[in-house]
């Protein structure tokens, strides 16, 4: 029993230090002939960092838009309240106006009924003191006429009188006619000036509608106005807020690229200053070719007026997808995504020194971020996303953050 579980004891010892021993020792670097650093940071924790801080940039960009759209709103509602105030002045001081020329023709009215009724009284005076002279004369007309025949000096004395009785009556004729034609005028010119009252209280009326309805868009316009400053005090702060996550973010990402930097100078120097990124000879080094096609469409080097940096093998049927991409040679996943500038699915691969290969315009990946890859294993599958004229795979090799001429490492002179 005790020999059994002696046996078990040790069974399980072996089995942990040969998982030891295979967490531990990591594969071979096939370029330095050492042992391969497995860095703690990777490419796609730092990718990851630089996609969040550009994501908050993004977020940034969009909220000083917003900014921008509603200062210009603001301003814009602003301007309208300036010309709504000059209007609402100008309408106030027509309304004002009004009031006076409408106060000062109620006191000319009120004259002209006074001027009329005295006119009035006047005539009928007039008519009353024309009505006795005349019944006067009708009742004692042969007296009158008499007495003037009796009493008078002579012939010219007498026709004086007679005529000086018609006079008389023709004066009061007169009068009465000039009383009445006064009247007649006094009359017009009140009906006159209650028409042009009537006209300056319409006058008046319309610019206080008018007046009204600057008041209600103005306090509408203070109302947006208002919403306005306090939707863009918000936005403010959430700019600020994305510009201190911004920076946070960014150095994040810069620290992430530092501590890999320290990672791989550590790493050169575990590995005798061999790596990657120095092989003195690009056509040793080891690399192998990365499709079953061999058909090259276009070379590294001046393209027309731009340059390409890398080389492009076509698919092994022209136009069709699906031919299995392989990585040239042991390695990392360090990042894999769609690139809008032209590059379509693109996928990364570290190598250790500072050592990129680059695979682009797959069709599909079969390899995931962070995934360590042994030379010869498929990663991708030939396609033609991006800005590609058929299916086909462009290789290129980075080295300490720049392109290189790949061909020679994968053979082609």
């Amino acid at each position: 029993m005790k020999k059994s579980l002696i046996k078990r004891a040790v069974s399980l010892l072996l089995c942990v230090s040969m998982v030891l021993a295979l967490t531990v020792v990591p594969y071979n670097n096939i370029f330095s002939g050492k042992l391969m650093q497995a860095y703690a940071v990777t490419d796609a924790e730092i990718q990851d960092a630089k996609d969040k801080q550009a994501a908050i940039e993004a977020e940034r960009k969009r909220v000083q838009n917003q900014i921008n759209s509603l200062k210009s709103q603001a301003a814009n509602t602003e301007a309208y309240l300036a010309t709504l105030d000059k209007k609402m002045l100008e309408i106030g001081e027509e309304i004002y106006k009004l009031g006076q020329d409408i106060a000062a023709k109620e006191v000319k009215i009120e004259e002209t009924k006074t001027e009329l009724s005295e006119a009035e009284k006047v005539r009928d005076h007039q008519y009353e003191m024309m009505k006795l002279r005349i019944k006067f004369m009708y009742e004692q007309n042969e007296q009158t006429y008499l007495s003037m025949f009796l009493e008078s000096s002579s012939l010219a004395d007498m026709l004086n009188k007679v005529e000086y009785v018609s006079k008389l009556s023709e004066y009061d004729r007169n009068m009465l006619e000039e009383y009445k034609a006064t009247i007649t005028r006094v009359a017009e010119a009140k009906i006159q000036l209650e028409t042009e009252l009537a006209s300056l209280n319409e006058s008046k009326t319309a610019a206080e509608v008018k007046q009204s309805g600057f008041e209600v868009a103005a306090k509408e316009k203070e109302t947006q106005l208002a919403k306005l400053n306090s939707e863009l005090a918000q936005l403010a702060n959430k700019e600020t807020e994305l510009g201190n996550m911004s920076a946070e973010a960014e150095a994040a990402f810069k620290a992430l690229e530092e501590k890999k930097r320290k990672e791989e100078e550590e790493a050169n120097k575990n590995n005798g200053g061999s790596s990657a990124g120095t092989i003195t000879n690009p056509y040793e080094s080891g690399f192998i070719w990365p499709t079953i096609s061999k058909r090259i469409t276009s070379r590294y080097g001046k393209r027309g007026s731009s340059f390409h940096y890398g080389v492009d093998i076509g698919a092994v049927t022209p136009g069709k997808w699906g031919d299995p991409i392989y990585v040239v040679a042991d390695g990392e996943i360090s990042s894999t995504y769609y690139d809008e500038n032209g590059g379509g699915n693109m996928i990364f691969v570290y190598h250790g020194g500072g050592l990129y290969t680059v695979y682009m315009h797959c069709w599909k990946f079969t390899a995931t971020v962070g995934q360590k890859v042994k030379q010869g294993d498929k990663i991708a599958l030939m396609g033609s996303t991006g800005r590609s004229t058929g299916a086909h795979l462009h290789f290129a090799v980075r080295i300490n953050g720049g392109y290189v001429n790949p061909e020679p490492y994968i053979g082609i002179k």
